[in-house]
Formats: structure tokens, C-alpha cells, sequence
């Protein structure tokens, strides 16, 4: 079992000399000794500090396909429960709301609160797009919704902006920092922005 969990050599460690991580691996392997046809994992990762969290995860996804198990996983983390899981039920006070691949949950959600939990904040008549689907214009382009940015936050990556349209909505958007100076970089806090979307982005809610 500790080879299983990639830990063979330390058997003989108190586990004060043991990292997080390899606390994680030790109940893992003693839960796997039984041999159960499901693992139940709640929230095992949640102590765990962000960069271990990551590295647990690719540890735990390639551990599924060794033993051949089914793991049922509960975490209140979106990225984590699309890294790891091959199909995602998510649940609002005790019941289903919506069950399909990690795909069909994020990019289609089904209702509001599902939408919402997957991190598509953008609620327009009936409909959701999420932020990464829209993009900024410095001018109209196409169907567009016209406001200014209240926010703007550099996250590496992506910058995220916030921008209050006329009607008083908030828009997220999320663009990707592709290191070229365009105009939508330069925008700052208070300026005036077009936000478009292509109709293929708009997921009715029920």
C-alpha cells in the first residue's frame, strides 16, 4: 500500500516526520487496505496550503486509475472538482441540482444557483455568459452592452475587470494577458467600455 501511494522506504517514520501530504497518503493507503468498491473522500485536501493542494490532486487522479476504484469526492471547490472528477453532481441544501461531465456542468448549467456555484456570474434576461466568454471593446461591436469599468485586477494570467453598465447590472469579464499593449489594456478605473458576447455563449436557465 505504500508503494501504491508512492511512499515506500518511509514505513518506518513517526508521523511528526511526515509533511501534509504525505499524512494525505498514509490514510489513503490504510482506507485502500480494505479493498472497498467505493472510497469516500470528504474534503481531504482542505488543510492542505494551495501548491500541495495542486500537487495532491494530479497524486490523487493518477491513484483512481491505478486502483480502478470508484472515488466519490465532496469539496466545495469548483477547479478542484473539475480536476478531478470525470462526471460532477453538485448539490443546494441536501439535493441534486444538476449531475453531468465536468464540461456539461460548467459551460451548461442548468439553473441559477448552479450556475452561480460554477463561477458564471453574468445573469442577463433569463439567460448566463460566463466571464471568460465575454470580451471588451473600446467601441461598439456587434450586440453590446456599453458601461464603465468599475474595477480592474491583474491576476496573472487573466486580468478580471468588473464594469457597471447603464441599467446598473455588473458585468465580470475575464481576458486572457497575452503580453501585447492593446487599447482594452489600457483602460482604467471610470472609463467607458463596450462588453459584447456571441449568442453560441448564452445558456438559458430554467
Amino acid at each position: 500500500m505504500l508503494k501504491l501511494v508512492r511512499m515506500e522506504g518511509l514505513g518506518g517514520r513517526m508521523p511528526d516526520q511526515l509533511s501534509g501530504g504525505q499524512k494525505q497518503r498514509v490514510a489513503l493507503a490504510r482506507a485502500l487496505t480494505l479493498h472497498p468498491k467505493v472510497l469516500l473522500l470528504d474534503e481531504p485536501l482542505a488543510a492542505l496550503d494551495v501548491k500541495l493542494r495542486k500537487e495532491m490532486q494530479v497524486e490523487l487522479k493518477a491513484l483512481q486509475r491505478r486502483v480502478g476504484i470508484t472515488f466519490i469526492f465532496v469539496t466545495h471547490d469548483q477547479e478542484e472538482a473539475l480536476t478531478l472528477a470525470d462526471r460532477v453532481a453538485v448539490m443546494n441544501l441536501g439535493k441534486i441540482e444538476q449531475v453531468g461531465t465536468t464540461e456539461e456542468v460548467f459551460e451548461r448549467p442548468r439553473t441559477k444557483f448552479v450556475a452561480d456555484f460554477m463561477g458564471a456570474v453574468n445573469f442577463l434576461n433569463g439567460f448566463v455568459v460566463r466571464p471568460e466568454k465575454m470580451r471588451l471593446r473600446v467601441t461598439a461591436a456587434g450586440d453590446a452592452v456599453e458601461g464603465k469599468v468599475e474595477s480592474k485586477v491583474y491576476q496573472g494570467e487573466t486580468t478580471r475587470w468588473l464594469v457597471r453598465t447603464a441599467d446598473g447590472k455588473l458585468l465580470t469579464v475575464v481576458e486572457q494577458n497575452d503580453g501585447v499593449p492593446d487599447a482594452v489594456s489600457r483602460l482604467r478605473e471610470g472609463d467607458a467600455v463596450w462588453v459584447n458576447w456571441e449568442k453560441r455563449h448564452e445558456v438559458p436557465l430554467q
